[in-house]
């Protein structure tokens, strides 16, 4: 995988689906913070869908490569964008909202780097992250 370059790092979200109102929140991050939503994947709950969505996510991130990657929702996009982003060793954050899955019932929870819980303002939240990712 190629690396990014260190003064703007790429955050890619996934999946796309809902990805606008999570844009719209992430706003006020550094100019320098380049938001990504990925492409539509195929939808599905059928192994030849979970299969394609895998590949497909595994793609966009080896053309994109991004720094870190904030996954949101629990549906099987989402878990198959984080089982992709983990395997390629790109930092994934799993955006847990209220009424979120218990710890032990989430998968997509489970395989990510962090968990960026409700609470704080998303911005402060993220951009701590990405801080912390990106020095080490």
């Amino acid at each position: 995988m190629r690396e990014a370059p260190e003064s703007s790092p790429t955050l890619l979200i996934a999946p796309c689906e809902g990805a606008k109102k999570l844009l719209d929140s992430l706003a006020e991050l550094e100019p320098g913070v380049s938001l990504v939503v990925a492409d539509p994947v195929a939808e599905g709950d059928d192994p030849g869908s979970v299969a394609a969505a895998l590949a497909a996510y595994e793609g966009q991130a080896d053309r994109l490569a991004p720094s870190a990657a904030i996954v949101h929702g629990s549906s099987d996009r989402a878990i198959a964008a984080v089982i992709s982003l983990v395997k390629l060793g790109i930092p994934v954050a799993r955006l847990s909202g209220p009424g979120a899955e218990p710890v032990g019932n989430d998968l997509a929870g489970l395989l990510a780097d962090h968990t960026i819980p409700p609470g704080a303002p998303l911005p402060e939240q993220v951009r701590s992250w990405l801080r912390r990712i990106l020095s080490a």
